[in-house]
């Protein structure tokens, strides 16, 4: 809604991803710009500190604080460069909520106290939408709850964030009915 309203200040883009559909691959491919490989599918459960160049171990190499909060795969794969983290188990899709919640909770204060949390890049890694189109397939009703409930929180976080702050939203895979 906010992209058709406003299209002078967003741009939305579709973005391809091959399955298989891991959250290590799609981090490690949304960060580095290389193509992950099916090996690392495995290492989904076991993630080790991506050794490839990233635009998050460049920000912590030009002193640039990084504060993170949401799947826990951020600090397997980013651990000795974030700041400040706040990680979630990311593993149980039964769960739609605990993650989200706790993003929502860590967030909000980050971006109303800028003068007094210091952050270059704030990254929240949400999951219901993802447990939820796991768990129960794109058209239950529990995910219109889960988009309802990312659609207040990503219009609570622009009416906080001010004219030089850049807010990414991305997803990491789609979902269909198979």
């Amino acid at each position: 809604k906010l992209s058709f309203d406003h299209p002078e200040n967003s741009v939305l883009l579709k973005f391809m991803a091959d399955p298989p559909t891991t959250t290590l691959q799609r981090l490690k491919g949304l960060t580095t710009g290389s193509l992950p490989t099916f090996v690392d599918a495995g290492s989904n459960f076991d993630g080790d500190v991506i050794e490839e160049d990233n635009f998050i171990k460049q920000f912590y190499q030009h002193n640039r604080s990084i504060t993170f909060v949401g799947d826990d795969t951020w600090q397997a794969v980013f651990g000795p460069f974030l700041n400040v983290s706040h990680p979630y188990d990311s593993l149980n899709v039964w769960d739609l909520h605990t993650v989200d919640n706790g993003v929502i909770e860590h967030m909000i204060p980050f971006l109303d106290n800028q003068k007094t949390e210091k952050w270059d890049l704030l990254v929240g890694h949400l999951l219901g939408v993802d447990h939820c189109g796991h768990r129960y397939g794109p058209d239950h009703f529990s995910m219109k709850d889960k988009q309802i409930q990312m659609d207040a929180f990503i219009k609570d976080v622009i009416e906080r964030i001010d004219d030089k702050t850049l807010l990414v939203v991305m997803g990491d895979h789609g979902m269909d009915r198979t």
